[in-house]
């Protein structure tokens, strides 16, 4: 994995130097190319940063990933690909700060697999039924049995603080 973080680095090193002298040659690309540039000078030094500088330097390297995600965001594929790889290098970097490093020794395939596994689990979760809806569901319920007078009103007074956690 180190070594996808590091052609990382060496790509987004280029693409900014690159595309920071291009933009240069007109004062109105001048607003893009200098931070650009800027933005090269970062990543060289990312390349011989220890893993104790990653992560004291963790938020400017992702600022300046989405930076350059956000420069090549007309090419939509090139902010999907940056935008992906900008976050890896930060996962990277929690892994080393949390002291996880055994995340970091997976494949990037693996670590791929692994992220869209979670995303796809996040999706499920979010468009399960919500605690709420379950509770409104059960309390309907609950009502019908005492309208159809299979429960006194005690018994649904106990299980209907039962239900909200009262």
């Amino acid at each position: 994995m180190k070594d996808t973080i590091r052609i990382y680095f060496n790509i987004a090193r280029l693409l900014s130097l690159v595309f920071g002298i291009l933009f240069c040659i007109t004062i109105v690309g001048a607003i893009f190319g200098i931070p650009m540039i800027i933005a090269s000078n970062k990543f060289k030094d990312a390349l011989s940063m220890t893993d104790e500088q990653l992560v004291a330097n963790r938020g400017s390297i992702l600022g300046w990933g989405i930076f350059l995600a956000i420069v090549f965001s007309p090419t939509f594929v090139g902010l999907i690909l940056l935008l992906i790889m900008t976050f890896m290098v930060d996962n990277y970097i929690r892994n080393i700060e949390q002291g996880e490093y055994q995340k970091n020794q997976k494949s990037f395939a693996d670590t791929i697999e692994d992220g869209a596994s979670t995303a796809w689990q996040n999706v499920k979760n979010t468009f399960k039924g919500s605690d709420v809806d379950k509770q409104r569901q059960e309390l309907e319920k609950l009502e019908k049995m005492r309208n159809d007078g299979l429960i006194t009103r005690e018994e649904y007074e106990t299980m209907r603080k039962k239900i909200l956690g009262l």
